[in-house]
């Protein structure tokens, strides 16, 4: 048969008559103004031009241009939209209240916006008030407001974005608490504990009132607080400290001098450096507070950042000079005002996301890591482990900015750490030890070389994981974190359960740490999807019950070997279902682990009405959890096979029926009557 070809005629419409002579002119000239807009040389000239057109068409590139240009054209930007009556208003609004541009791009806008001297434009500035602006742009605001809408003006002192009073009420019973409490005890009249009471009392009504009469931000009230509770505590440790660390001759000299005439300078030292801690933090808070630019945020990670620095402190005190009873303390008094000095500096330029809570956790672990192993000779590490956390948290909260560390690399470097730190474990305890026996010596140089697996495994794995051009993907993660965790657990359990030598158990930890590291590399590679992963792992949770149920029925020496053989059968068993040989449905295979926990509980539930010995209950729990995982699993192949679109993800064996003409298959298939169901199977042949 010839191809038909049909022709259909469309009719094309013709202007009748040419565009008017000024729309053409309009046209032009905001093209011309466009093309010096574009550039980088002339984009200031061109958003001036832009401005000067009155064409409501210019708001767009210039509201563009404010956020997306360098600074000079985008403040150029943003001053010619004032004069654009509603669309500009709606713009600069728009500017003003996004997060994007730079605060001063926002001042700008705000500016502008009293430029257009309009009734919307006044609207926008007082409903820009109610959301959390930076401080700058806030005052910008608020004196925009003021200049060019005095009518609009009135109570401007008692709006805030986020109101503080909470952490005036606490900041206020802290440092009355504290004043009081001072002034009942060097009254010499035991009144300590009633003027901390009641100055607590009297400073958090004062707090809360003064909140209501003169509203504070919360940011001001967080800084103030927590400068001034910071500074309080600080004081109290380091003058007690300094008192106590005193030779006992000082004291008698200054009991006899009169200085010390009831003998408790301890408790007077404390309280005067608590008191002068609270002075001092509080004043300085509330001197600061409308210069320094930080939130109830930025508060929270100076408190940590405080935190950090004297427990890092104190800790390391403790092995620098363990005879020194109250190097400890002096050092975490100094810790708390430094390191909450040093976290309000920095915290507002440090703004933390998803990521950075990532790296947050692996600097800390790995600090932990390498105060725990760092070789330190014939003295005691007690301590240094803690130190080494705080440690590696304050150094990833300094690298939180400059360091941008996606989250897939950061898990490929939890990986290589934990799988480095085994590997170098077993491979410090395969060195040649004619002794037979691990001495302190020997025991630095393991520790030594595990911190040198940790780090150089942190290290490679963190780099592969960023070199690699196509990403890591969600499920490469998950496999990766699998198989750490089962490298972990393999290690660490037959660790505990060969009975050989210190000295030659070395393949304990080196063994699944190499088998482990393998397949977190080769992740990508296999590209095993998260819904096969998961359940090949939970079959191998499956076996450590199995296993460790078997144990109590034989009456093994070592349940745990049980457990961790049965993890391993497991874990196979299930990357066999998940394999391609296989191709189990995940769905199947989770609805029979649901259904052989509901298996588990009812059996124990039904035997325990029988019996209260534990071979009994163990085997109606393995049995009840074997007919739920049957269960499960039917009702899987079910809820599969009444789909058609998902009938072939069934995974199900279909073998061709071999040496006959054409090509034979054998498949499962259903009748469906209703709600009822029929099993079968259907026979294909074609190509006779």
């Amino acid at each position: 048969m010839n191809p038909l070809a049909l022709f259909l005629y469309a009719p094309i419409a013709f202007a009748e008559t040419a565009p008017p002579i000024d729309a053409c002119a309009a046209d032009a000239a905001l093209l011309a103004a466009l093309q010096v807009f574009l550039s980088e040389e002339t984009g200031q000239e061109g958003a001036e031009a832009l401005g000067r057109l009155g064409d409501v068409r210019a708001v767009a590139p210039l509201q563009h241009g404010a956020r997306t240009r360098a600074e000079p054209i985008a403040l150029a930007s943003v001053r010619n939209l004032a004069g654009y009556g509603p669309e500009g208003v709606g713009a600069l609004a728009g500017l003003l209240q996004d997060e994007t541009p730079s605060q001063e791009v926002r001042k700008a806008a705000a500016h502008a916006l009293g430029l257009a001297s309009r009734p919307d434009a006044a609207d926008a500035l007082v409903s820009a008030l109610e959301i959390d602006l930076p401080r700058s742009v806030r005052a910008e605001v608020v004196e925009t407001i003021r200049r060019w809408y005095p009518d609009r003006a009135a109570g401007l002192e008692r709006v805030v974005a986020r109101d503080g009073t909470a952490w005036l009420v606490a900041g206020g019973a802290t440092g009355f608490g504290m004043a009081l409490g001072a002034a009942g005890h060097f009254g010499q009249a035991d009144l300590e504990t009633v003027g901390v009471l009641t100055g607590g009392l009297a400073g958090g009504t004062l707090g809360f009132v003064g909140g209501r009469v003169w509203p504070m931000e919360a940011g001001d009230a967080a800084f103030l607080t927590t400068s001034g509770m910071a500074s309080t505590l600080g004081g109290i440790m380091i003058a007690n400290a300094v008192h106590r660390s005193r030779s006992p001759e000082d004291s008698t000299a200054a009991m006899a001098a009169g200085v010390d005439p009831y003998g408790n300078g301890s408790s007077d030292a404390a309280w005067l450096g608590g008191l002068l801690g609270d002075l001092g933090g509080f004043g300085l808070g509330y001197a600061l507070r409308e210069r320094h630019p930080g939130s109830v945020q930025d508060a929270w990670e100076a408190v940590a950042a405080s935190s950090a620095s004297a427990l890092g402190a104190s800790t390391f005190m403790t092995f620098v000079d363990p005879d020194f009873e109250y190097a400890a303390q002096m050092a975490g008094g100094i810790g708390f005002i430094a390191g909450m000095g040093l976290g309000h500096a920095a915290a507002p330029s440090v703004n933390l996301t998803d990521r950075d809570l990532g790296l947050l956790a692996l600097g800390t672990t790995y600090g932990t890591l390498l105060g725990s192993l760092v070789p330190t000779g014939d003295r005691n590490r007690e301590g240094l482990g803690v130190a080494g956390l705080a440690a590696g948290y304050l150094a990833s909260y300094g690298l939180a900015v400059p360091v941008e560390m996606p989250g897939d690399v950061t898990t490929g470097a939890f990986s290589g750490l934990a799988l480095g730190s085994l590997a170098g474990w077993g491979t410090g305890l395969m060195l040649p030890n004619p002794d037979g026996r691990i001495s302190r010596a020997e025991r630095q140089t393991v520790s030594a070389i595990t911190l040198a697996g940790g780090t150089a495994g942190a290290a490679l794995g963190g780099y592969l994981t960023w070199h690699n051009p196509a990403g890591i993907a969600a499920n490469d993660v998950v496999l990766s974190s699998v198989v750490t965790g089962w490298a972990g657990w393999q290690a660490i359990g037959w660790w505990n359960v060969v009975d050989q030598p210190e000295d030659q158990r070395g393949w304990m930890p080196l063994a699944p740490a190499l088998a482990g590291s393998a397949a977190a590399i080769a992740s990508p590679l296999l590209d095993v999807d998260v819904e096969r992963t998961l359940p090949a792992a939970s079959l191998g949770l499956w076996g450590v019950y199995v296993g460790a149920a078997g144990a109590v029925l034989t009456d093994a020496e070592k349940p745990l070997a049980w457990s961790l053989t049965g993890s391993d059968v497991g874990l196979g068993l299930g990357a066999l279902l998940m394999s391609p040989w296989v191709n189990a449905s995940p769905l199947v295979v989770a609805l029979a682990d649901a259904g052989g926990v509901v298996g588990v509980a009812v059996g124990l539930f039904a035997a325990n009405f029988a019996t209260d010995e534990t071979d009994p209950l163990l085997i109606a729990s393995l049995v009840g959890g074997g007919v739920g995982a049957a269960g499960g699993a039917l009702a899987g192949v079910a809820l599969q096979a009444r789909r058609p679109e998902t009938r072939e993800a069934l995974g199900l064996w279909r073998p061709a029926v071999p040496d006959l003409p054409g090509t034979w298959s054998l498949a499962p298939a259903t009748l469906a009557d209703g709600d009822r169901v029929a099993w079968g199977a259907s026979l294909t042949a074609t190509g006779w």
